[in-house]
């Protein structure tokens, strides 16, 4: 049992009965004697260069918390939240400020971007909705508990993600609620919810019981349910089936993976599998043409066909590195690390083709490709816009 990666979250019941015992001696907290240690670093006989192009100190100190305060983009305009309570808004050309807003609460999901709104939640279940054009406040409310992912918006509708299990859907225009839907949280998880996707008139959301959920969007009624993996074993650490990273749609495909589970690729007509495989992920996939990459809870980078579930390739060479969910570039496919260094692998086959140094804080957030470079988030704060390679 090595899952040394992530920060718990259990019930007031659940240490009632003892648990914090039960996750330090597996190794979850304090037991270094079950910690694998992180493949070394491999030779790279050449590779290319990646020049920054600007750098931000942000503020967004990620520190040990495992907040998924990923920067989202917006055209020309980069929205960043930091733990905090502050928002800004940055020139993606320059990295320079257009904007900043100070909320008088820790942050603990988003930034989400609509058309003309900036979304964030808080620890104590707090959502606030800014103008995208000049971050003043718009509306504030609370919704049931601490909001771990970026609110989403669409229609005229946000939906948030809540810890204890509820998607709220808000009115755009002023915060009023809508509808609530939800499932029930299981004794143990991961610290961490999978981001809701908005796709036309329909929500997708994964659940720390295992499960995928399709909604409508206007009044949040079920369409679809199914469970992506069985909780399996006698204790509650064996049996987490947590679905934490985000979810990914390509050509009406809706790709997901979970903690302990499965690697699945679903008809969202039919909500039924077309293919899944026996894997294990908190940190997320990425999908183009030909294949699905995840990097898994071990450090493995792997891709699979698309369309068959079928294992193209598999780097081992980054084993328990604790790494970043991949992003697309080009022929590339790139991962980050705990010590903040980022790997560019082929996407033909997942050997490694350069290598580039952040600082040593680490990496958590999947880098982000933009038509303008690559942006890195490391966890001290720092922002970078890489220069990419050019098509081969």
């Amino acid at each position: 049992m090595k899952p040394n990666f992530m920060l718990l979250s259990v019930t007031r019941f659940a240490i009632a009965l003892g648990l914090g015992g039960l996750l330090a001696g597996c190794g979850w907290f304090g037991a270094k004697d079950n910690i694998e240690p992180p493949s070394p670093l491999v030779n790279l006989v050449s590779g290319f260069q990646t020049p920054v192009l600007w750098q931000n100190n942000t503020g967004a100190k990620l520190k040990g918390n495992a907040l998924k305060l990923r920067p989202a983009v917006h055209g020309n305009q980069l929205l960043i939240a930091t733990p905090a309570g502050e928002v800004e808004s940055l020139n993606l050309d320059n990295g320079a400020s257009l904007w900043r807003s100070r909320l008088k609460f820790d942050l603990t999901g988003g930034p989400g971007v609509s058309e003309d709104l900036v979304l964030v939640g808080g620890r104590k279940g707090d959502v606030v909705a800014l103008s995208l054009s000049d971050g003043s406040e718009l509306w504030r409310v609370q919704v049931s508990s601490e909001v771990l992912s970026a609110p989403q918006a669409a229609h005229g509708i946000v939906i948030v993600r809540s810890v204890d299990g509820k998607l709220t859907a808000l009115s755009a225009k002023n915060g009023q609620r809508l509808w609530v839907y939800e499932r029930q949280v299981p004794l143990l998880s991961l610290r961490g919810t999978s981001t809701p996707m908005i796709d036309g008139s329909t929500v997708y959301a994964g659940f720390d019981s295992g499960y995928l959920s399709a909604v409508n969007l206007d009044d949040g009624k079920p369409l679809w349910e199914t469970r992506l993996s069985q909780p399996s074993g006698r204790s509650e650490l064996e049996r987490m089936v947590d679905i934490d990273a985000d979810l990914a749609m390509f050509k009406g495909v809706l790709f997901i993976t979970g903690f302990q589970g499965r690697t699945v690729a679903f008809d969202v007509l039919k909500g039924e599998a077309l293919w899944n495989k026996e894997t294990s992920s908190y940190s997320g996939l990425a999908v183009d043409d030909q294949a699905v990459y995840l990097s898994d809870s071990q450090g493995y980078v792997q891709a699979f066909d698309r369309y068959s579930g079928r294992v193209l390739w598999q780097q081992e060479k980054l084993q328990y590195r604790r790494l970043s969910a991949p992003a697309l570039v080009g022929n590339y496919l790139v991962v980050g690390d705990f010590e903040g260094y980022l790997h560019w692998l082929r996407k033909e086959d997942g050997q490694f083709a350069a290598r580039t140094e952040t600082d040593k804080s680490g990496l958590r957030i999947a880098p982000i490709a933009t038509d303008k470079g690559l942006l890195v988030l490391t966890n001290q704060g720092t922002l970078y816009l890489l220069q990419t390679p050019p098509p081969a």
